[in-house]
C-alpha cells in the first residue's frame, strides 16, 4: 500500500527496505531520541519486522521528492478501543527538514483520524527531547496525567480527534505555503496486499470512513481518491 498525502509518499514498509531502516535506526542522530538505545543486528531487524507486518501495526517510508528520509508509524493498535501509538523520524539534513517531519505526523494523523475513526492517539517521548515535546505541545498533544513514577526515560502524550482538528488547519496552512501539496489523498491498493487479509480489512476500513473517495483502477492497483474539499 501507497499513500499520496500532503506533498509525501508514505509506502507500506516491505522487507526489502529494512535494512535501510535498520541503516537509519542505527544512527547516531535517530537513536539518541529511541527509547530502545542498543545498536541493532540484522537477525533482529529481521525478527522485528516480522512481529510488526500485520494490521496492528502500520509502518511507512516517507518519500519526498522521490527521496526516501525517513519512516512514521502506527503501532500497537487496539481496534476495539479505536487507539494506538505514534512515531516518526527522518533523516534529512537540508533545509526542507524542519517541515517534512510536519508533514509526516500530519499525515499519520489524518490516516487514524479520518480513515481508522480512532478516539486516541498516543506518542511516547524522552524526557531530554525538549524539541519533540514542544512539537507535540502545537500540535495538540497532551501529557498523559499521573504517569511520574511509571519510567524515567520518557513521557506519554496523547491525542482526540477534537484536538487535531483544532490544531491541524494552522500547520497545513504552513506546508502548504512551503510548497507541499495539500488536500490530495489517495491510496493505493498493490497486489502485495492481497497476499494475505491486508488488503481486504484496508478496503473496509476506507469504504466505511466519512471520507468520500473516487475507486479506480491504475495498472495493478486499485486507487481510492479522495474527492477535493
Amino acid at each position: 500500500m501507497k499513500i499520496e498525502v500532503n506533498g509525501l509518499v508514505i509506502e507500506r514498509l516491505k522487507e526489502k527496505d529494512i535494512e535501510l531502516v535498520r541503516e537509519w535506526r542505527n544512527s547516531d542522530k535517530v537513536r539518541k531520541n529511541m527509547l530502545y538505545q542498543e545498536i541493532i543486528t540484522p537477525e533482529q531487524q529481521i525478527e522485528w519486522f516480522h512481529s510488526i507486518n500485520n494490521f496492528n501495526n502500520f509502518y511507512f517510508i516517507v518519500e519526498y521528492k522521490g527521496r526516501k528520509v525517513g519512516l512514521v508509524n502506527i503501532k500497537d493498535i487496539d481496534w476495539d478501543k479505536k487507539q494506538g501509538e505514534a512515531g516518526v523520524f527522518m533523516m534529512e539534513q537540508d533545509l526542507s527538514a524542519v517541515l517534512i517531519p510536519v508533514a509526516g505526523a500530519l499525515s499519520i494523523s489524518e490516516l487514524v483520524v479520518g480513515v481508522f475513526g480512532f478516539k486516541k492517539l498516543f506518542a511516547k517521548v524522552r524526557k531530554d527531547n525538549k524539541t519533540m515535546q514542544k512539537l507535540n505541545k502545537l500540535f495538540g498533544y497532551k501529557k498523559v496525567e499521573n504517569q511520574e513514577n511509571e519510567n524515567k526515560d520518557y513521557d506519554k502524550y496523547y491525542i482526540t480527534p477534537d484536538s487535531y482538528n483544532k490544531h491541524s488547519s494552522k500547520w497545513i496552512k504552513l506546508i502548504h505555503a512551503m510548497g507541499f501539496d495539500t488536500g490530495k489523498l489517495r491510496f493505493f491498493m498493490e497486489p502485495d496486499d492481497y497476499q494475505n487479509d491486508f488488503g481486504s480489512q484496508m478496503e473496509k476500513l476506507l469504504e466505511g470512513s466519512d471520507i468520500n473517495f473516487s475507486i479506480e483502477s491504475e495498472g495493478e492497483n486499485k486507487v481510492y481518491t479522495r474527492f477535493k474539499r
